[in-house]
């Protein structure tokens, strides 16, 4: 479930000239025994020509720590499609 939006920007992730969206957030869940949990996250959509995907795998490659800022998590997705920082 949706804790707390943290931040949303549009900007080019992953190099083709059009606006990515990007949202960092907090989840919250019920941990294994019924406890509340609230997880730092993120979510990229990338812009196509038919619209916006979710990439469900970046997140293998780059975890989301609790202390990641916008700015950090854009800057490391970008140098993941091999843009400098």
């Amino acid at each position: 479930h949706l804790y707390a939006l943290k931040g949303v920007t549009c900007r080019d992730i992953d190099g083709d000239g059009l606006k990515d969206i990007v949202v960092l957030m907090s989840l919250s869940y019920l941990g294994e025994e019924e406890e509340p949990v609230v997880q730092a996250d993120y979510s990229i959509y990338y812009q196509r020509t038919g619209g916006f995907y979710e990439d469900k795998e970046i997140k293998e490659s780059i975890p989301c720590k609790e202390d990641d800022s916008m700015e950090e998590i854009v800057e490391k997705a970008r140098e993941y499609w091999g843009w400098r920082a």
